[in-house]
């Protein structure tokens, strides 16, 4: 039985088909001497339909050595279709290329005059659809289920190719995105036009392959490609979306900072990985249905992007919506990493931004590649040499092993997580007898040395350090392993509040003079912002209340939208809750200056909807100072507060 067989028109295809299966089926029908039915392939949007038929089936069709050869390929899409007349203007554009789209209208004018002129009052009706060269020609409809017309005008526009005009007909669609309302009339009228159905399937060996050639004009980032396709490729099956679409602009991306980074004299190429593992995540993420850009920037802003979210990929039943996006992101592309890989896996805000926006800060792109290709740091060196210690001769051993442990001693250590992984090093040396320590002696010089590199300022604090020492492979389980991992927290914890109160105190000094820029960074997640930091404890309630009446009406509406998305679209944290009695205090004062005035200005609309917003987030953490009820129902917002009234506002 061959692979296209006609199936009940009106009921799915029977099978998915393969890219090579689906392009056969066409040039069989194309090389039929002569149809009255048209061939449809259905299938998701951005599984590849219209890149298939761009890419490879036209130049296949085209290159056939038959004697029902096509005269020509023709394409439409009825994308937001609402006037067939548009349909036959660009038909009629591929029929006669070298006549501009904007002479199109002038020239059925004419026509239509012309002939009038001469008397020919029948033909003064003469339209561009009549001037199309459709017979011999291969023509595909695309985009069936986006028109804004009903399938019955558009597949009766179509039948009129396939009944009169002597083409051969290729619709592309998605069956399942046809609207519910015109479901009904669908399949009568399908059967009338449609004899062939085939559900396509994507081989993306072939549109990777396809994708990479493409750029072959440009050979140095061609060359890149075929180096980084393997990670390309596991990094596009790892996000499962099966989107080409999102692929081939995940490649796009990449041209362009290829290029970018190529300009500043930097070669590419030493920050490969590095640059397709935030671009292609980030492109493949936001082609993910409802998924919340701020969470995104979050993960690919970090250091080691792939460190957060894996400690809860099966740890706590229960998480916030936050959590679980980032144990749903491990769960794609971290969980088969080995450590090694971890070093390549590493965020960048600007590259994050620019999927996202599509604007590109090129300086703070070159000092990131910069900072990655600078010419590697002596005592960073020695440390990674220790990594493979096995692999060293006695003296180099016994020399790096000894200027290491004299740096850590020194507090010349500056990144605090290193204090972890060479502490569990060393102290498998003490253990297996290739330094003169015991287990205490090592404990003593690392916790010196952490002491004075927080007192001489070397130490760095790491956000996301909880996170980074969760793995039982990353911290010696010894009791000396577990005291230095507690004193070290508690410094990092330490420069982190310390940290916060600076900023916290910088904002305050500014609030009044850039309330935009305070607010911007009470949402942010960037740079160590305050977007999951209490902050309103620090201020007076009275005072901080009566700022906000201040605003005008565009800052109060948007100091709404900061409100939830702070205590709303993260979830409430444990962390805000030394705020409570401020935002009560805020709200007390709001709601004495909200009095009953009719009809109500629109300045106090704006305040009520900064109170609803209050009162949401106090009622969320009050719920958390409580005992947890068990199967406690999910709290609900109400209709007249929803974040969508914020918007009214405006």
């Amino acid at each position: 039985m061959p692979l296209h067989e006609q199936s009940q028109p009106s009921g799915p295809p029977r099978r998915e088909a393969t890219t090579k299966e689906v392009l056969q089926a066409v040039l069989d029908y194309a090389k039929a001497p002569q149809t009255d039915y048209a061939l449809l392939i259905t299938g998701p949007w951005g599984s590849g339909k219209t890149y298939f038929w761009k890419n490879i089936a036209t130049s296949k069709l085209l290159s056939l050595r038959h004697p029902h050869r096509p005269a020509r390929v023709l394409y439409a899409s009825f994308y937001g279709i609402s006037d067939l007349k548009d349909i036959d203007k660009v038909l009629f554009a591929q029929c006669y290329p070298g006549i501009s789209r904007k002479s199109i209208g002038h020239i059925s004018r004419l026509v239509s005059g012309v002939v009038e002129a001469l008397g020919y009052a029948d033909l003064a009706k003469i339209n561009l659809r009549s001037l199309i060269r459709a017979k011999g020609a291969v023509v595909c409809f695309d985009d069936l289920e986006r028109s804004i017309l009903t399938p019955k005008a558009v597949l009766g526009y179509i039948n009129s190719f396939v009944e009169h005009e002597g083409a051969k007909v290729v619709i592309l669609c998605d069956e399942d995105k046809i609207p519910q309302s015109n479901r009904e009339d669908y399949p009568a009228v399908k059967e009338k036009v449609v004899g062939t159905s085939l559900r396509f399937t994507a081989d993306f060996d072939l549109v990777f392959k396809t994708l990479i050639d493409e750029h072959m004009p440009r050979p140095g980032f061609h060359r890149f490609l075929l180096q980084h396709a393997t990670l390309l490729r596991r990094l596009f099956d790892r996000g499962n979306t099966h989107n080409i679409r999102s692929l081939r602009r995940a490649i796009s991306s990449l041209a362009v900072l290829f290029e970018a980074i190529q300009a500043s004299q930097i070669d590419p190429h030493a920050v490969g990985k590095r640059l397709v593992y935030p671009t292609v995540i980030a492109t493949i993420e936001l082609n993910r249905p409802g998924t919340d850009p701020n969470k995104l920037r979050k993960i690919l802003s970090m250091d080691q992007m792939f460190v957060t979210g894996m400690w809860l990929t099966d740890k706590r039943q229960e998480k916030s919506d936050e959590e679980k996006y980032e144990g749903d992101f491990a769960k794609r592309y971290v969980s088969q990493l080995g450590l090694e890989e971890w070093q390549d896996a590493v965020g960048c805000s600007p590259i994050c931004e620019y999927v996202i926006t599509g604007i590109l800060d090129r300086p703070a792109l070159m000092a990131w590649a910069r900072e990655l290709t600078k010419p590697p740091d002596e005592r960073e060196e020695r440390i990674k040499k220790l990594s493979f210690a096995i692999e060293m001769e006695d003296e180099d051993f016994k020399e790096t092993a000894a200027h290491v442990l004299k740096d850590i001693e020194a507090g010349e250590i500056a990144a605090i997580g290193k204090y972890v992984g060479l502490h569990k090093l060393y102290e498998s040396f003490a253990d297996e007898g290739l330094i003169a320590m015991t287990r205490q002696e090592v404990l003593q010089k690392f916790s010196d040395g952490l002491a004075r590199a927080q007192a001489n300022g070397r130490l760095e604090n790491n956000e996301f350090l909880e996170h980074e020492i969760f793995f039982p492979e990353m911290v010696s389980n010894t009791a000396e392993g577990q005291t230095l991992r507690q004193r070290i927290l508690a410094a990092n914890e330490d420069m982190l509040k310390r940290g916060i109160q600076a900023r916290i105190g910088n904002l305050a000094s500014r609030r009044k003079e850039d309330p935009q820029g305070f607010m911007a960074a009470l949402a942010s997640q960037e740079g160590m912002q305050l977007l999951f930091k209490p902050v309103f404890h620090e201020f007076d309630a009275n005072d901080t209340a009566e700022w906000i009446l201040a605003l005008p009406n565009n800052l109060k509406t948007y100091f709404a939208r900061v409100l939830h998305e702070r205590y709303e679209s993260h979830g409430p944290r444990a962390a805000f809750l030394v705020e409570l009695p401020a935002l009560k205090g805020i709200v007390d004062f709001l709601k004495a200056h909200c009095d009953g005035r009719k009809p109500v200005p629109m300045s106090l609309h704006v305040v009520r909807l900064i109170v609803g917003a209050l009162d949401r987030a106090i009622e969320r953490l009050e719920k958390l100072e409580k005992p947890k009820q068990e199967e406690a129902p999910p709290l609900s917002v109400p209709a007249e507060d929803q974040p969508g009234k914020i918007e009214d506002a405006n």
